[in-house]
């Protein structure tokens, strides 16, 4: 049978071709949208750790007395006292860890976000060595500073 210049056959290999046109075009729009989302999400949590971080007063203290560059009495202090200030501002990086690790956010942003103070945990000897022992629990943050150990 003709309808029109096609018979049947043609009709239907010609609706067979835009179904798979139109498919693949779907497809890559849900990947689009899949990768834009994930993005998305990586914002909404470098935002969330952004304002933990640097808005709000708890992690403050510690952040300026680490950012000395020479450590201190005040910074042994902290460390072997294992105040709560300190290991709260160890597990906000141990944290950032997990979120990098898990794909969550980039190790690029977390670099351009927090890189100096994670620097600044690596300036400091007794800083580093408790971050190092295994019982304290910081692997990630370990794996974080120094990816190659």
């Amino acid at each position: 049978m003709m309808l029109g210049m096609f018979d049947l056959e043609s009709w239907k290999t010609f609706f067979e071709m835009v179904f798979y046109i139109v498919g693949a075009v779907a497809a890559v729009i849900a990947v689009l949208t899949y990768y834009w989302n994930a993005k998305l999400e990586q914002s909404r949590w470098l935002s969330s750790l952004y304002q933990r971080f640097y808005e709000q007063e708890t992690l403050k203290p510690l952040r300026d007395l680490l950012d000395d560059p020479i450590e201190s009495d005040a910074i042994r202090n902290e460390v072997n006292q294992e105040t709560s200030r300190f290991t709260d501002y160890l597990n906000f990086f141990e944290y950032l860890g997990y979120l990098v690790e898990s794909g969550r956010i980039g190790k690029t942003d977390a670099d351009a976000i927090f890189g100096y103070y994670l620097a600044c945990l690596q300036r400091h000897p007794t800083v580093q060595d408790y971050i190092k022992k295994p019982d304290k629990g910081f692997e990630r943050l370990q794996r974080l500073l120094w990816p190659s150990s």
